[in-house]
């Protein structure tokens, strides 16, 4: 069975990536690349980030599952460029996370 990359988008900074994945036990290693805010304010909107990100790593609208908890700022982008897209609930707040 043909197994896809995994990518990490966030506005948040490397630190806290670092920080939430280790919480929720999670190795960032799995990941092909981890795009943090010093990518995502350079590009521009969500829209313009998915797009670029497709464009540097060869990928197709189909080819890319974009798990979200706000469908205005993750969803509706992906949902716009025809991407695979699912709402996930919060479940912890920034501070229970932070300590």
């Amino acid at each position: 069975k043909e197994q896809g990359n995994l990518y990490i988008v966030s506005n948040s900074r490397l630190v806290d990536i670092k920080r939430t994945s280790k919480f929720y036990g999670i190795d960032l290693d799995i990941f092909k690349k981890v795009f943090t805010n010093e990518y995502t304010e350079q590009v521009g909107t969500k829209e313009d980030i998915y797009l670029k990100i497709m464009q540097e790593e060869g990928l197709c609208a189909d080819e890319i599952l974009v798990v979200g908890n706000n469908y205005k700022s993750d969803l509706k982008p992906a949902k716009n460029l025809k991407m695979n897209y699912c709402k996930v609930k919060d479940g912890f707040t920034f501070e229970e996370i932070m300590g």
